[in-house]
């Protein structure tokens, strides 16, 4: 039943119920008499009366309001670049009237922006374009970023002048870029773009070319950047490439710490990696996964149509760009896959960045791209290096001490044939001019790595964990390992070690205080598998000792030289990173003249009554040195305990019991000086004799003289240092000069 509707407005549609019958909610029956009126209005005498409907409000369609909403959010984004750009020219214009006005830009950009620089070019494709090499070569240090007022950097607030910068920088590109080419900076970029481009990495950049030779500067320095890192990274969740670059060289030369426990480069490491995954470095850009469909001819990453809030489910800010097949992205992911594959290596633990396809296309690309700096064809066969080192990380398990391969099995020795041929190719294939003296350090440690497995028939897999123990020969418990395949195992890490130093000792001291801690490392590790292999030839119960003698070491001759090496580089000024390893290595060549002292602290075996005995023997010794020196050289008996087994050996006389060797070396091997080693068994020496007697006497007024330097100190350096030297006893003996210039003999 339609209701009746309103006479003056036939048009108008009218509810189907009387005012009176819509108000009691009862039913309106229209009267037979009078079609106007209602039954119960007629039957009650009152007026019928039908109000009009009223027009329902029509709900909008979502897809309506969300396209109401977008061109809302472009009106406001087109009001603030307007604002933004208006007070840019009042901040402009008001620098150009008050030009001796101090700057108060801000350098420290919001989170969540990539250092204010805007990458229009479109991402190259993955396929081997060179284009994008062009388009972004020189962008990236040109753009300014906004700034905000109420920051200082460290120029601002008179850390270092604009001048002292300038010279930083410059050490940057000529002394530290050319050992460790990961972050490029280019010859026109100057102290002020980078200030105003990337605040960050300048600070970065400043501070390690300070550790250099400013010790000092570099430790205030230290503590801006790890202000500046919690700030941005922590506080802000900013991710950009230039954060990931600035923990890249944070790691790289990094500044020791106080205590080893709180070193950091390890976090510093995988933190890169980690932001560099983040961002989509790390994976190649995905054709067609866009809004814009197949067949548009624009590749777009994974995570860059995320970046329109507009077009995706994702919260992701929409200043988050970056080019990630661009040269510089690719190079920095290369970078983070160098370190992180040298870390594990270093620490033996699994390494966060596997080698992938994408990988080896990078690598490609950075190598045939034209606008590739020289040293990139650096960076390319220091990944290629350690893509090998990587497949033997894997192959001989050397993260898992569990598990680690053992060489008495044919497939070890398969192994070993191979991946040294591989590494042969490699040397092969670098072009001299690419191979640097750092280049070539890492080359002999990773053949080293290859060969270590050799030395764990006589030393626990952990002690080569660091930091390095210097654990007591342990029982072979495996197969027996052929003569040959040992010898040439260990023939081969000798080798290595003395191609590690020597490379080492042909740096110059300037090159020497730039290089970081990662080379040091290095030096220290094959100074450490000297004393083990020390340890091993003077040990009765050494599998390694039956292929092994100490002469064909040179262990005494080549740290000799390494450590006057190591004391050039430290120089006057007490260069930080060398002072510290030179105490180290100071130590390694205590354990290779006289590996005994290893079992002896082990066991314990140093009674009390011994230790005195011997201590208050020591004038008695200086003063008959003089009349025994020449019964000394004629008499083979006299030497070592290591000496006299290996004596008794060669006679066919009894061996002396293992704890009477021990107890004999009480005596003698803690209080001899080193000259006084049997010829038979003693390491033989490329010094002269009045040098080496210099280097002997010398040894402790040097490392008195670097007690002075507050920097060694504070970097735990004592813990390292023989205990004599800061107050307690002195575990090793070094007598002061004669009249002749010779060491008394006891």
């Amino acid at each position: 039943m339609s209701g009746p509707q309103d006479s003056s407005n036939p048009d108008v549609q009218s509810h189907r119920a009387c005012t009176h019958c819509h108000s009691q909610k009862v039913r309106c029956i229209p009267d037979e008499s009078n079609p106007d009126a209602c039954q119960r209005c007629v039957r009650l005498g009152r007026s019928c009366v039908f109000s009009a409907l009223q027009k329902r409000k029509q709900r909008k369609r979502t897809d309506t309001r969300v396209a109401e909403l977008e061109r809302e959010m472009r009106s406001m984004r087109a009001m603030l670049k307007v604002k933004g750009g208006a007070s840019a020219s009042e901040r402009s214009s008001e620098q150009n009237k008050a030009p001796e006005a101090p700057p108060t830009a801000s350098r420290i950009p919001q989170a969540g922006t990539t250092d204010g620089i805007n990458v229009s070019a479109p991402i190259s494709n993955t396929a081997g374009s060179m284009s994008s090499c062009s388009l972004t070569s020189r962008q990236p240090f040109t753009v300014e970023r906004q700034k905000s007022d109420g920051d200082r950097d460290i120029i601002d607030r008179g850390l270092i002048s604009i001048a002292t910068a300038k010279l930083l920088l410059e050490t940057y590109r000529r002394d530290l870029y050319p050992l460790f080419p990961m972050v490029a900076v280019p010859q026109y970029v100057t102290v002020e773009q980078m200030r105003q481009s990337r605040p960050t990495l300048f600070l970065t950049i400043v501070a390690a070319a300070a550790m250099k030779d400013h010790s000092h500067l570099s430790a205030a320095l230290d503590k801006e950047i790890l202000q500046n890192y919690a700030t941005r990274s922590l506080v802000q969740s900013e991710k950009s490439l230039q954060l990931v670059q600035s923990f890249l060289l944070s790691a790289v030369w990094y500044h020791p710490p106080k205590k080893f426990e709180q070193l950091k480069y390890y976090e510093y490491i995988h933190m890169a990696a980690t932001m560099a995954m983040d961002m989509g470095i790390g994976t190649r850009p995905v054709p067609h996964r866009s809004q814009f469909g197949p067949g548009n001819g624009r590749d777009v990453h994974h995570l860059e149509d995320a970046r329109n809030p507009d077009l995706s489910m994702s919260n992701r800010s929409g200043d988050f760009d970056i080019d990630t097949g661009s040269l510089e992205s690719r190079r920095t992911f290369v970078s983070c896959y160098c370190l992180c594959t040298g870390v594990s290596i270093n620490t033996r633990r699994p390494n966060m960045l596997r080698k992938t396809f994408y990988l080896k296309e990078c690598v490609d690309y950075i190598e045939q791209c034209p606008d590739a700096e020289p040293a990139d064809r650096r960076l390319v066969a220091w990944a290629r290096l350690l893509m090998i080192s990587d497949e033997i990380a894997i192959s001989f398990s050397y993260d898992d001490p569990g598990g680690i391969a053992s060489i008495s099995e044919l497939k070890t020795q398969m192994m070993l044939k191979d991946f040294g041929k591989r590494l042969e190719t490699w040397h092969r294939e670098v072009p001299e001019n690419d191979m640097s003296q750092t280049l070539l350090m890492i080359y002999w440690s990773m053949r080293l790595y290859l060969h270590e497995v050799a030395l764990h028939v006589d030393h626990s897999p952990d002690d080569f964990n660091a930091p390095f123990q210097m654990g007591t020969i342990h029982r072979w418990q495996g197969e027996p390992v052929p003569t040959g395949v040992l010898a040439e195992a260990v023939a081969e890490c000798i080798t290595c070690c003395h191609n590690v130093l020597t490379t080492f000792i042909d740096m110059d001291a300037e090159a020497l205080r730039a290089l970081p801690i990662l080379g040091y490392v290095r030096i220290s590790f094959a100074a450490f598998v000297l004393a083990k292999l020390c340890l091993s030839a003077s040990h009765p119960e050494s599998q390694i000792a039956r292929v092994l003698d100490c002469d064909a070491l040179q262990a005494q001759s080549i740290l000799d030289r390494t450590i006057w090496h190591v004391k050039a580089a430290v120089g006057t000024t007490g260069c930080k990173i060398p002072s510290i390893f030179l105490a180290l290595l100071f130590k390694l060549r205590q354990w290779c003249l006289n590996p005994m002292m290893i079992e002896e602290s082990k066991e314990n075996i140093l009674e009390p009554e011994i230790r005195d005995r011997v201590v208050e023997d020591d004038e008695v010794s200086l003063m008959r040195g003089k009349s025994q020196r020449t019964n000394s050289a004629n008499s083979a008996s006299q030497s070592t305990p290591g000496s006299n087994t290996s004596t008794h050996a060669g006679s066919g006389e009894s061996e002396p019991s293992y704890d009477e060797t021990r107890r004999e070396s009480v005596a003698n091997t803690h209080y001899m000086p080193p000259t006084t080693l049997n010829p038979e068994n003693q390491v033989t020496s490329l010094l002269d004799p009045a040098d080496q007697m210099e280097l002997d006497q010398n040894f402790f007024q040097l490392f008195q003289d670097m007690a002075g330097f507050d920097d060694v100190n504070a970097a735990g350096y004592e813990s390292w240092a023989p205990s004599g030297l800061f107050g307690g006893r002195n575990d090793f003996y070094f007598p002061p000069p004669l009249g002749n210039g010779q060491a008394p003999v006891p």
